[in-house]
């Protein structure tokens, strides 16, 4: 029993609750961030909120792993979309037909993607499927939002940031929500 109690205050529990301040802080933080700066948007203007929401018209919102509830993160966030179709990007990289994602992209005025992913560790299971997005689709720009990513995950992260922005400005941006330290 002192065991256990002694170890309360190393235990990290994110339940279903939490996760859903996460999506609002993904949302509210990274999300609106990178969509006012990259539409030019001016916070103090009366109609920011409006343009703001017509920016996320125009982004589709996918998972990165199937782990990720993205109906949740809509729902919270009230969010509108008009690209219906959340296949998580992994599916995507393994199975996805590039011509049809462009085409769908272009079908719905898709100008940016947003992935999101619940839990990263090192990276290795979404960081291929990111890559992926970011560099198959023309003209799109890419915003990588982990909710929770481990310091071995953001490292490898910022590296392909800095990697695939060197190709390509702006074609990909790693912000996440909740960054654990090395400790």
């Amino acid at each position: 029993k002192k065991t256990l109690y002694r170890l309360l205050t190393k235990i990290f529990y994110v339940g279903p609750i939490e996760f859903e301040e996460l999506f609002r802080c993904a949302y509210d933080g990274p999300v609106a961030r990178w969509l006012i700066d990259r539409e030019n948007i001016d916070i103090c203007t009366a109609n920011a909120r409006q343009l703001l929401v017509q920016a996320v018209e125009k982004t589709w919102c996918c998972p990165v792993t199937d782990s990720l509830r993205i109906n949740s993160f809509f729902h919270v966030n009230n969010l509108p979309a008009r690209a219906n179709i959340r296949p998580d990007w992994c599916s995507m990289h393994a199975l996805g037909d590039v011509n049809k994602i462009k085409n769908y992209c272009a079908t719905e005025g898709v100008k940016r993607l947003v992935l999101l992913e619940d839990f990263v560790g090192g990276g290795s299971q979404s960081l291929s499927a990111v890559r992926f997005a970011a560099t198959q689709i023309d003209n799109i720009e890419v915003l990588f939002v982990p909710m929770i990513i481990c310091p071995d995950g953001a490292k490898n992260a910022r590296a392909l940031e800095v990697s695939l922005n060197a190709h390509r400005p702006n074609s990909l941006r790693f912000d996440p929500v909740l960054e654990l330290p090395n400790s």
